[in-house]
């Protein structure tokens, strides 16, 4: 049994994460955390299978594939956010981000951008100075918070027992 990582007592009624998903916490400690310390509260399930159903337009097809690709932009754009908060002065971490999403997300054609236009209108991006310099919104922060812990069937599962 997982016990939370803030009071070390009780089991953990829901997984919270640091940048590198190792924390967890209890129903009371659950109610006391904020966003501190690099600590992101995770979507509750059904609201993050709202944004994938009602915001992201997840249906028919292949969504169990969309949900790890998203993840994984979501993931870089952390990294890039994390980067760029943070001030530091690395011009070939920038540089080695940007290929990366440039080869993620195709910038040398339309469909780059309207991944990332897709990703600003669900309120999981801010805009930076250009779509490659976006950073995750504090939803968006949420939501991959949520999509580390739990697979997509998980995730829908979930949602439907809620």
């Amino acid at each position: 049994m997982n016990i939370c990582a803030f009071c070390n007592k009780s089991p953990i009624h829901y997984p919270f994460m640091d940048r590198d998903g190792k924390l967890g916490a209890c129903e009371s400690c659950f109610a006391r955390i904020h966003e501190e310390d690099g600590i992101v509260v995770p979507m509750p399930p059904f609201d993050a299978w709202v944004c994938l159903r009602d915001k992201l337009h997840f249906c028919c097809g292949d969504p169990e594939s969309v949900y790890i690709f998203v993840r994984d932009l979501l993931e870089r754009f952390d990294e890039q956010t994390t980067y760029l908060k943070n001030g530091e002065e690395n011009p070939r971490y920038v540089e080695a981000n940007q290929v990366q999403l440039v080869k993620a997300l195709d910038f040398d054609r339309p469909i780059g951008f309207a991944i990332t236009y897709w990703l600003t209108g669900a309120g999981l991006l801010d805009h930076g100075i250009a779509c490659r310099l976006s950073n995750l919104s504090d939803k968006g922060y949420s939501l991959l918070a949520t999509m580390r812990v739990h697979t997509y069937e998980e995730l829908k599962q979930l949602a439907e027992d809620e």
